[in-house]
């Protein structure tokens, strides 16, 4: 067992937790809304086809009513609607719920509707049609479509590139057919569709450098918000990504259990911080410079840090977290589950961080890395009270997994493990810098330089 320590960090005695609340919404939540002028968060519960809107103020359900089969959602704060996407019957449609009632004025007929976005600059709705291979345009003055854009296949996911008026839409296609389509939103017309290596599952755009960053499957695809031409390649399997506008980092959850932390300037890895098991979704707090990470197989929510230098704290929040939504004007975050009937409401305030004031000591710590530079092969030397069971990665700068070591031995105290400079297959990896991290701690790590 690892020894404990007393410690003390609470920043304010007066919090406790982060979890404030939770309340019963129905089973399998699949996207949530912030409607910024009455202060509710939507939502809609897909296994007991429901409706909901919660206050900020009093986290309280003020709305509720039957929605069969409720997908995705989106808000305009310039006609104050909502719209979900929603099947009923075999057939799909939009509806349209008031801001003020927070009741359903009437449902649009849309087939294969599945993913809304609204576009501020124009206050109209582009919502991906799946089998239709199309994205079509709802004018929300009048809550009619104007007209279909033809995309790639099977679009699904959109974001929207605010200072030059485009939408990227992320199609996900067949037969190789995985690709990009970025739509000029002056002329509703394709301007460019950029191929994938696989089906893409995210993708976030950073204003700060406009730059768009598209999940490729086996890499993240950095495209120019002006040009539209892809600037480099990021190898790493994305689940989820979100953006610090303010210090220009953009964090993506990875298939490994971790979040990297990307310079959005350079697009180099800064940090790569572990966290849960599928972080399926992130979400950033500009009022604190918080970001959540919800890890749906782990059931827990991970804060990270602004810039991207530390986990804060993981909280418990329910069974398979999947759908998180900052609200920093009321300083809450809102977790919806699949697997549960709850949405959990985290209080979004520094001054609420409050350790858990007995800690492990971590069993194992690195010493050093020898020779280093290095040619051939580098030794790293660990110490610890159990040392008998160690995993080590190996990232390249750009943040991609080199290789993983195991060590299993009898020694109790002292050990070492060589790397012989070759990746997963057998490839001699090339000269450069790479981190070694214990068991994917950054805080028990090294830098080696690989000579050749």
């Amino acid at each position: 067992m690892p020894i404990l320590l007393a410690v003390c960090l609470l920043a304010a005695a007066g919090f406790g937790q982060f979890v404030e609340d939770s309340i019963d919404v129905g089973r399998w939540v699949g996207s949530l809304a912030f409607n910024s002028r009455t202060g509710v968060i939507y939502g809609g519960s897909q296994s007991d086809n429901i409706f909901f809107a919660i206050s900020c103020d009093s986290n309280k359900i003020v709305s509720r009513f039957y929605q069969s089969w409720p997908r995705y959602l989106a808000y305009s704060s310039t006609s104050n609607k909502a719209y979900c996407t929603f099947q009923c019957g075999g057939e799909d449609s939009v509806a349209v719920i008031d801001g003020s009632t927070h009741t359903r004025i009437k449902a649009i007929p849309l087939n294969w509707a599945i993913y809304p976005v609204w576009d501020p600059a124009s206050n109209r709705l582009y919502v991906s049609c799946l089998d239709e291979n199309r994205v079509s345009v709802i004018d929300c003055r009048t809550d009619s479509v104007i007209c279909h854009i033809r995309v790639g296949r099977e679009p699904l996911k959109m974001h929207l590139n605010t200072r030059h008026h485009k939408l990227y839409v992320q199609n996900w296609g067949d037969w190789q057919g995985e690709s990009v389509s970025i739509i000029d939103l002056e002329t509703n017309e394709v301007i460019r569709t950029i191929r994938l290596d696989e089906v893409p599952t995210c993708g976030y755009y950073c204003s700060a450098v406009d730059k768009y960053y598209c999940d490729g499957g086996l890499e993240v695809v950095v495209i120019d918000g002006e040009s539209d031409s892809v600037l480099c390649y990021i190898p790493m399997r994305a689940l989820a990504m979100a953006g610090n506008e303010t210090d220009t980092l953009v964090m993506i959850g990875t298939s490994i259990g971790s979040v990297f932390v990307i310079d959005a300037v350079g697009d180099s890895v800064v940090s790569v911080l572990p966290v849960g098991r599928e972080p399926s979704s992130l979400a950033w707090s500009q009022a604190t410079n918080l970001v959540y990470c919800a890890n749906a197989s782990s059931d827990n929510v991970s804060v990270i840090a602004g810039d991207g230098s530390r986990v804060v704290k993981t909280l418990a929040v329910g069974d398979c977290p999947a759908v998180l939504l900052s609200v920093p004007e009321f300083r809450r975050a809102y977790v919806g589950h699949s697997n549960t009937r709850w949405v959990y409401v985290i209080r979004d305030t520094t001054s609420g961080v409050a350790e858990d004031l007995r800690i492990p000591v971590r069993p194992v710590s690195l010493l050093r890395a020898f020779p280093n530079p290095f040619g051939g092969n580098v030794s790293i030397e660990y110490s610890g009270q159990d040392a008998r069971s160690v995993t080590l990665s190996i990232y390249s700068r750009n943040g991609r997994l080199v290789r993983q070591l195991t060590l299993n031995s009898a020694g109790a105290h002292h050990n070492e493990i060589v790397w012989d400079g070759r990746d997963q297959k057998g490839i001699l990896a090339p000269q450069g810098v790479y981190t070694i991290l214990i068991d994917g701690i950054p805080t028990d790590r090294v830098n080696v330089v690989k000579l050749r």
